[in-house]
């Protein structure tokens, strides 16, 4: 994958067990500007954090439209 990434994996994640284990894997992958935030205690899709990714994301893609 080559263009911007932003990655959000969660540690507690039932449904995607090893969050960091994929998230690594993926930025192994990835090529140019890239991004991982990782939350260990996380629920799947990060929902007990979605008051700072929601936040992150749009002010992440603001700034990568911007560019």
């Amino acid at each position: 994958m080559d263009g911007p990434l932003l990655i959000f994996h969660s540690g507690n994640d039932r449904l995607i067990p090893h969050g960091k284990k994929h998230g690594d894997s993926f930025m192994e992958c990835a090529v140019g500007e890239k991004e991982l935030r990782f939350y260990p205690d996380g629920e799947h899709v990060c929902a007990n954090y979605l008051d700072e990714v929601i936040p992150y994301t749009i002010e992440w893609l603001i700034k990568q439209l911007g560019s």
